[in-house]
């Protein structure tokens, strides 16, 4: 049914289901799952979504400025020229090989948030807070991404980023 909405009405209904406590991790599993969801070009902005599981969600397109992503499971999903500019507490997230090609990543707070094998090809990483290079480092690929210093990274700096800080 999701599919079926345009972008603003599918921010309406998380909303709901996450104001009336639906799609939160309770235990090993929410009430209502939107594992594998249909959510392109939806408009997220505000929307708390902190502990949902999103993995393998099509988040493609999203706007998710100012989106609540504390603990959400986002492993698997693709975010692929998804707007997160200014995500709040993207930390703790598992963003394990998900796709974030072309996002829009300024100004993410990035604590704690697992990268290994996440695609930033890309991405806009500016003014991104709270990460570390090592962290970072575990990523599939940062290629073409611009980092938080706003400088681009070349396949060659790529390269170099992986040997220093990859543990």
């Amino acid at each position: 049914a999701v599919r079926q909405l345009d972008g603003d009405r599918k921010g309406i209904l998380l909303q709901f289901l996450y104001e009336s406590n639906l799609i939160q991790r309770r235990g090993f599993a929410p009430i209502i799952s939107l594992r594998r969801a249909d959510l392109r070009d939806a408009n997220l902005s505000g929307v708390n979504l902190s502990g949902a599981d999103l993995s393998g969600a099509d988040l493609s397109g999203a706007n998710l400025r100012f989106t609540l992503l504390q603990s959400t499971i986002l492993s698997g999903a693709n975010l692929s020229d998804a707007d997160l500019r200014f995500a709040l507490f993207l930390g703790q997230a598992d963003l394990i090989g998900a796709n974030l090609r072309g996002a829009d990543l300024h100004g993410a707070n990035l604590r704690g948030a697992r990268l290994s094998s996440t695609y930033l090809e890309r991405a806009d990483l500016t003014n991104a807070e709270n990460w570390t290079n090592q962290q970072l480092a575990q990523a599939g690929s940062l290629v073409g991404a611009t980092m938080p210093d706003g400088i681009e990274m070349t396949e060659e700096a790529w390269e170099e980023f992986k040997k220093r800080y990859r543990k």
